[in-house]
């Protein structure tokens, strides 16, 4: 059916709808609940995301990553990506919270400290902001736009 154009009334595209608001989501020539998805729906919905990030389309990547999260918590790449998409609509509180969580879950990672500092920094929180910029610098010291945000937020 791929390639197809098929036409469908009004009614059938709000019941298509109502299902989405239910929580379920299309399968293969079915309808499934969201309960059955997995890692890998998990992964798929991530790499959705990344793609709605990457075309600047943050509302969409924002829903499909929290579904992502809801399926894989601990996984710090997909809060990454969630904060990014948060911060991007102007969540900045549940987008901290999200780079908080990718932070916890790998201290390694140098980007959720970089994001929590902006984040802090909108909040109004200079001094948290300048600390976690310098984290992350001393974690990536080569990273230009590290630097530049702590020289905007001395300035």
């Amino acid at each position: 059916m791929r390639g197809t154009v098929v036409s469908i009334t009004a009614d059938e595209v709000i019941a298509v709808r109502g299902l989405h608001a239910w929580g379920l989501q299309p399968g293969i020539g079915l309808w499934r609940d969201s309960g059955d998805m997995n890692a890998k729906d998990a992964y798929e919905l991530w790499t959705r995301g990344l793609e709605h990030l990457a075309a600047r389309r943050n509302h969409q990547a924002a829903l499909i990553l929290q579904k992502a999260c809801d399926l894989e918590p601990e996984k710090g790449s997909v809060r990454e990506a969630l904060a990014r998409a948060l911060y991007n609509i102007g969540e900045t509180q549940r987008a901290g919270e999200e780079f908080e969580a990718a932070m916890q879950l790998n201290p390694a990672d140098h980007y959720p400290y970089f994001g929590l500092a902006l984040c802090r920094a909108r909040l109004g929180d200079r001094a948290r902001a300048a600390g976690l910029l310098k984290i992350a610098i001393a974690m990536k010291p080569d990273s230009q736009d590290y630097r530049r945000a702590l020289d905007r937020l001395a300035s």
